[in-house]
């Protein structure tokens, strides 16, 4: 490779088509290779993992970067997350995001055997509405058993969480009127209950899904 080593590049293509320069995610010397990467719909991050050799090349690791939307990718590696720690060789990683968690998968020889591991990192907890505060956002019918119409005095896009805090969707917002089709990021219909739908700038509205 390039460098004298094997590395990770990323470039960005804009909406009207142009790529933006180059830039090394990772170190010639550790050998990165086998990169897997995926989006979170909810929130736009991106989600990075591959296998490399800066703790041994002779076994390999897993480790993962995230880039959220807002900001760059980072080159300094502090923000990197080992997600292996075999005896064996690890390789072969693969990333998915479901609900705000990110689960990691890969293969090692730990045991004398090629198996398949994987670790989870649970979705982080986010402040919502209390239950009885105001309905500031627009939102019918309410309760719903079908597609709910969204209207936000700001416009932007609207996400929706769950009781427990969990990003769970993102409502795309026309003219300051959207819908929200009542399923999850992954296209999966959500069970009934109470969820709460939310502007950037805090505009928030409580809703109840009947099932």
């Amino acid at each position: 490779g390039r460098d004298g080593g094997r590395a990770l590049f990323t470039r960005t293509r804009t909406a009207a088509g142009s790529w933006s320069a180059e830039s090394r995610l990772t170190r010639p010397a550790d050998g990165a290779d086998e990169p897997a990467l995926t989006a979170d719909p909810a929130t736009g991050s991106l989600h990075l993992v591959w296998s490399d050799g800066r703790i041994s090349l002779l076994n390999r690791e897993i480790f993962h970067r995230e880039k959220t939307s807002a900001a760059a990718w980072d080159t300094t590696y502090a923000a990197d997350d080992r997600i292996s720690n075999a005896s064996g060789a690890s390789t072969r990683p693969s990333v998915a995001v479901s609900g705000g968690q990110v689960a990691v998968l890969w293969k090692d020889s730990r045991t004398g055997q090629n198996d398949i591991w994987v670790r989870v990192r649970p979705a982080e907890a986010v402040d919502v509405p209390a239950p009885n505060g105001p309905a500031l956002l627009g939102v019918s019918p309410n309760p719903a058993r079908g597609p709910i119409r969204v209207l936000t005095p700001t416009g932007g896009a609207v996400h929706v969480f769950d009781v427990s805090g969990r990003t769970i969707a993102r409502v795309p917002i026309a003219g300051r009127v959207g819908t929200w089709n009542l399923r999850d990021a992954s296209g999966r219909r959500v069970p009934g209950g109470v969820y709460f739908l939310r502007t950037a700038d805090g505009t928030s509205a409580r809703v109840t899904v009947l099932r």
